[in-house]
C-alpha cells in the first residue's frame, strides 16, 4: 500500500505541468531528468522507498514543489497569528540589518514609497561608492532546525539577507545569494521559497551551503 511519501508524490505530479501524465511515461521522464533509473523512481511511487536527501531536494525543485512538504509532509501555509509574527520580526530584522550597515561606516537610507521597487527592497546602503539594495526575509522554522525563507522573484537584483533569531538578541545572518537561489528555488506565492536546514552554526539546501555573514561589508 503507497505510504504517505508516495502519495504527495503523486499529487505533486498531477499539479505539475511539466510532468507528463499518469500512463503517459510519468516514471520514465521523472528517471530521464533525475539521471536515475526508471527502477528506482518506481519504488518512489509504490511506497516500497524513498529518495535520498540530494535527490529529494531535486525532485521538488522538478516538481515546483515545496520540499518539506514533499518530503516530510509539513504544511507550508501559515495561520493569520503566525503570519503577522513573522511581519514583526522581519520588520525587527530591517531595522536591526539598517544599523549594523550603519555601524559598518556605511550609508543607509530606506527606500521611499515612489521607488518602483520598494515592494521587495527594504533599504539601501552605500560602500566604498557603490550603492547596494538589501531585501530581509526572515526564516520560518517548519520543523526542527529547518527554515523556510521567502525571496522575491527580483532576487537577482538585490542583496539577499536571511535571519535565523537564535534568542531576543542573537540572531544568525545568512547571504541568500543569487547563485544558491537560483540552483534551489521552489515557487510559492508570486515568489521564491527556500528550504534551509542548520546543523549546530552551519546552514545548507541539501550538500550546498548557505554563506554566514560574519561581517555587513562582505555584502558589498
Amino acid at each position: 500500500m503507497p505510504d504517505d511519501f508516495s502519495k504527495r508524490l503523486a499529487q505533486a505530479c498531477h499539479d505539475s505541468q511539466l510532468i507528463p501524465p499518469y500512463g503517459l511515461g510519468r516514471q520514465a521522464f521523472i528517471a530521464k531528468r533525475l539521471k536515475v533509473t526508471q527502477e528506482a523512481v518506481r519504488k518512489w511511487f509504490s511506497g516500497a522507498s524513498r529518495p535520498k536527501p540530494a535527490i529529494m531536494q531535486k525532485l521538488a525543485h522538478l516538481l515546483e514543489a515545496d520540499e518539506a512538504w514533499l518530503a516530510l509532509g509539513v504544511k507550508p501555509e501559515i495561520d493569520r497569528k503566525e503570519k503577522r509574527s513573522l511581519g514583526t520580526q522581519t520588520e525587527g530584522a530591517v531595522f536591526f540589518l539598517f544599523g549594523l550597515a550603519t555601524m559598518a561606516g556605511a550609508t543607509a537610507a530606506f527606500a521611499s514609497k515612489d521607488d518602483p521597487r520598494s515592494a521587495y527592497i527594504d533599504f539601501y546602503f552605500i560602500m566604498n561608492g557603490v550603492q547596494y539594495p538589501v531585501h530581509v526575509c526572515v526564516g520560518r522554522e517548519i520543523s526542527k532546525n529547518v527554515y523556510e525563507f521567502i525571496v522575491p522573484k527580483e532576487y537577482p537584483e538585490v542583496r539577499c539577507v536571511g535571519v535565523v533569531p537564535m534568542s531576543h538578541t542573537r540572531f544568525h545572518l545568512l547571504h541568500l545569494t543569487p547563485k544558491g537561489i537560483e540552483a534551489h528555488k521552489q515557487k510559492k506565492a508570486g515568489a521564491w521559497a527556500l528550504t534551509v536546514s542548520r546543523k549546530g552554526t552551519e546552514y545548507a539546501t541539501g550538500a550546498d551551503p548557505w554563506p554566514r555573514i560574519e561581517s555587513f561589508g562582505e555584502l558589498a
